[in-house]
């Protein structure tokens, strides 16, 4: 009876199943505790857990068979739902955490390159030789073609791989700079490719390299020549398959980067003396740009000069409305080993230490040809002349020039090499008196 009862609760499609475990207790063997899915004559689906006991008789014959059911569904119900959230919790965990290491990866990116100084939007200057490199940017920003720039140190080889990116269709994507001379070798595979969580001692985490961070974008090499030769052929197999497998990682990683390199260096001479592969270099100087020196394009001095000036000025609130001829003068006739880098340092120096609104140089600059002080003046005809007259005249001129003033960044006593009050000393006994308000210089015979 108990049976029939329990076979009319369930649906056509599983009376078969209940009968079995019926007649599996009444032949002694009940399954003691189930739990079943079963779908009703109604179609309800009922997760159902019962208990089953033999009856027996006197002489130990099954007389027949006691279930209790209980219904678990919505017990289940809730318990699927909990098992369900704290499965997509720990999915929206991991998630988070992917995305914070992301975030931190491209944050620490973020202050190295505001750390890194790279000039100023835009690229100033209208000389030949500026305006020949800026023809070759245009004519090779537009495709994926590789790029070397070579030049001297601070002549702007980092901006000049800007604008090719800016001028690319790649310009929506990243611009990443690996600066390869300052790279730890242990750790230069790390940064550029990456790593898995304890590849190494002190991979805490997984990182992705530089060139996953440049995906769609741009990739700047700088300081090239100073890549390891080992970590070279590494290098050359991911330029040319596109490739690459993070540090302890297995996994192959597809990368869309459009590599631009630069270097200070003469890599054909390096290749010769096997310090930098051959077909590496094929490889990055698809398109060679050569940066002429501040030497050579002296008509832009001008141009840099009011354009840094104008910056170090805004930036400290203060205005410089006047670059004197003779200021202007010597900084066109400074060789500039330095390059861009080294005017540009100069100017900020200059509208630090400027007052009134005219800007003064801080300090000589010394030229890298003679070594001579590209502030002074060339030593007046002294034919028939006491060694007094001679000092005298040569003092007179060098104040004429800082406008009378004798101490501090940019005087007379640091132009010639003097302590101020030995220069004063030498004045008072040449009879030298500079005018206080106006800074004219007289002398007295």
């Amino acid at each position: 009876m108990v049976g029939r009862t329990y076979l009319e609760f369930v649906s056509e499609d599983q009376r078969h199943d209940v009968q079995a475990a019926v007649d599996l207790g009444l032949l002694g063997d009940p399954q003691k505790e189930n739990e079943r899915l079963l779908i009703t004559r109604g179609g309800e689906k009922k997760c159902v857990r019962w208990r089953s006991v033999v009856l027996r008789d006197a002489d130990g014959e099954v007389e027949g068979l006691l279930s209790v059911g209980a219904d678990v569904t919505e017990r289940r119900e809730s318990e699927e739902d909990l098992r369900r959230t704290s499965a997509d919790l720990e999915r929206t965990v991991a998630e988070l955490e992917l995305l914070k290491n992301r975030l931190e990866e491209e944050n620490i990116y973020l202050r190295e390159e505001i750390r890194t100084e790279h000039g100023f939007e835009g690229i100033v200057g209208g000389s030949d030789a500026l305006l020949y490199v800026l023809h070759k940017v245009r004519q090779v920003a537009p495709g994926d073609t590789s790029v070397l720039i070579l030049g001297e140190t601070g002549v702007g080889k980092e901006l000049i791989a800007r604008t090719i990116h800016a001028e690319s269709p790649r310009s929506d994507g990243p611009f990443v700079v690996v600066n390869c001379a300052a790279l730890p070798p242990n750790l230069i595979e790390s940064e550029l490719f990456g790593h898995e969580k304890g590849a190494f001692t002190g991979a805490e985490r997984q990182r992705r390299g530089r060139f996953e961070l440049a995906h769609g974008g741009t990739l700047f090499l700088d300081e090239i020549g100073e890549l390891p030769l080992e970590m070279q052929p590494e290098l050359l197999r991911v330029l040319q398959d596109g490739r690459i497998e993070r540090v302890g990682g297995s996994e192959t990683i597809v990368v869309n980067v459009r590599v631009i390199a630069a270097t200070n260096r003469d890599l054909n001479a390096d290749v010769e003396a096997g310090r930098f592969r051959e077909d590496l270099f094929y490889r990055v100087a698809v398109y060679p740009i050569t940066v002429p020196p501040l030497s050579d394009r002296r008509d832009d001095i001008p141009i840099l000069v009011q354009h840094f000036v104008q910056h170090f000025a805004r930036r400290r609130g203060t205005r410089i409305d006047q670059v004197p001829a003779e200021v202007m003068r010597r900084l066109q006739a400074y060789d500039w080993p330095g390059n861009v880098r080294e005017l540009q340092n100069v100017i900020e120096r200059a509208v630090l230490t400027s007052t009134g609104g005219v800007l003064r140089l801080a300090e000589p600059l010394k030229s890298a040809s003679n070594g001579k002080t590209a502030t002074q003046e060339p030593v007046p005809e002294v034919s028939g002349l006491t060694l007094d007259e001679v000092e005298r005249r040569y003092i007179v001129q060098v104040l004429e020039t800082t406008r009378g003033q004798i101490s501090g960044a940019g005087g007379a006593a640091e132009i010639l090499g003097l302590h101020a009050n030995t220069l004063r000393y030498r004045m008072k006994k040449l009879g030298i008196t500079v005018g206080r308000k106006t800074g004219s210089t007289r002398t007295e015979s």
